[in-house]
């Protein structure tokens, strides 16, 4: 009964088994992109659909069964653009990790389909043409693609440790055994060519490709690991020049500080004196006039904030310390821990990023006479939020819900949000940017430990 409804049943055009086959393919893809890659917050549903795509291109692929070459050619181009477009790592990862992915599914495929091939019967004549897969072969393949991945994962964390030993059996392991490797069965595959004459030579040749292939994801992989980190270096080390920056200026301005408190005690008794003087002679006009020259010399000693937090304070007084003074509103309220867990280079990132944005914005709006800026501090539950909302002129840029800059060179500005979204990804948080009117605000929400949050000088 079921042959008849579908006659192509458990035939290279089985419906069922196409689809099988493109679906599995997409799980494939997902699955290595989530493990070797961070995700951005472009739309899940474009991004669902760029996997549609993909997924009807590979079953178009195994219904007319082309060549491998042209397949491998196909894909990379489409799961290249979705990692352009749905991932946020540094380029040349972006570039790489697809290739790694090519490379550890044809590997996987080769040994897939001489595992099923030899299962029934062998026979150089009746190997799949094109490694064209069928429910069997396509299983295998999940599997083994699965404990590959594993493996690459594992390799990863063993990259990332400090143990010196550790570091030295990774790099053994990659750049001595892997090249090695490579050239041997380059050799071996220079002798095989001269004519497969054998089954066992067939297989052999076969698991050789597999093996070569296997060895070049695992060398590409390694280099896209080793650029994320040269990455991450190059930016830990611009975020430490930021810090220095901030602590320099926020003891600069803490000595002006004091040097002008000083003054100000020092002259408080004659300004007394003269008030006093003033309104013995009824000149309280005079006095009113004199008393509002003094409250705006004791304003412009007075800081932004008297934050505990030294970063925090800092960061606040030195970016909002001149704004204020060109009369826009500054609302703050930050309740944090003096010390934060956080490291101090993540939170200049993140507030310095956020605040030159804020006072950009209010700046180049010429016309709104009521200019503010708020900024929310405080821990939640197990989360650091961070809550940054200005007024702007309402001139904003948006693609895929991306916010671009709207300076006249996008390609030097325009990446500071990107840079605030990575660090909180690093802290397993999100970013929620809107606009709305003539408002735009900026929430960025980590986790933080629980235990914290007790720290008698939390609030300020």
């Amino acid at each position: 009964m079921i042959s008849e409804i579908y006659p192509l049943l458990n035939t290279p055009h089985d419906p069922l088994m196409l689809l099988f086959i493109g679906c599995t393919e997409g799980f494939m893809v997902i699955q290595a992109f989530h493990s070797l890659l961070h995700r951005n917050n472009r739309s899940r549903k474009l991004f669902f659909a760029a996997m549609i795509i993909y997924v009807l291109v590979t079953i178009f692929d195994a219904y007319y069964n082309f060549k491998v070459y042209y397949v491998m050619t196909i894909c990379y181009l489409l799961i290249t653009g979705i990692a352009l477009l749905f991932y946020d790592d540094p380029f040349e990862i972006r570039i790489l990790i697809p290739f790694v992915f090519v490379a550890i599914n044809y590997s996987a495929t080769i040994i897939a389909v001489v595992i099923v091939w030899h299962l029934r019967g062998g026979g150089v004549g009746n190997f799949p043409p094109n490694l064209r897969m069928d429910y069997l072969s396509q299983g295998v393949l999940c599997v083994i693609f699965s404990v590959f991945l594993y493996f690459f994962c594992l390799l990863r964390k063993l990259d990332s440790k400090d143990n010196i030993k550790d570091n030295i059996l990774f790099a053994l392991l990659v750049f001595v055994a892997c090249p090695l490797l490579l050239l041997i069965i380059v050799l071996n595959l220079l002798y095989l060519l001269g004519g497969i004459t054998s089954e066992f030579n067939f297989v052999r040749y076969k698991m050789l490709i597999a093996a070569m292939l296997l060895l070049i994801a695992l060398i590409l992989f390694t280099t896209s690991n080793r650029a994320a980190k040269m990455h991450e270096a190059i930016n830990h080390s611009a975020s430490l020049e930021q810090l220095i920056s901030v602590q320099e200026q926020y003891y600069l301005s803490l000595q002006e500080h004091q040097e002008k408190l000083r003054r100000l005690s020092h002259d408080i008794k004659n300004h007394n004196r003269a008030i006093h003087g003033l309104i013995a002679q009824g000149k309280f006009r005079d006095a009113m006039e004199y008393s509002e020259v003094l409250i705006q010399d004791t304003e412009s000693v007075t800081p932004v904030t008297e934050c505990r937090n030294v970063i925090i304070g800092a960061m606040l007084n030195n970016r909002f310390g001149k704004i204020k003074e060109e009369g826009v509103k500054i609302s703050l309220c930050v309740m944090v821990p003096r010390v934060l867990t956080i490291k101090d280079s993540d939170m200049c990132i993140i507030l310095g990023n956020l605040f030159d944005n804020a006072v950009e914005a209010c700046r180049n709006d010429k016309e709104n006479e009521n200019k503010f800026i708020d900024v929310d501090i405080r821990l939640k539950g197990p989360l650091l939020c961070i809550n940054v909302k200005n007024s702007f002129s309402g001139n904003v840029k948006v693609s895929s819900d991306t916010y671009l800059t709207t300076k006249s060179d996008p390609v030097s500005h325009g990446i500071g949000l990107s840079n605030v979204q990575l660090v909180v990804q690093k802290y397993g948080g999100r970013t929620i940017i809107n606009h709305s009117d003539h408002v735009f605000s900026v929430t960025a929400m980590m986790f933080y430990p629980a235990e914290e949050e007790n720290d008698p000088g939390a609030k300020n």
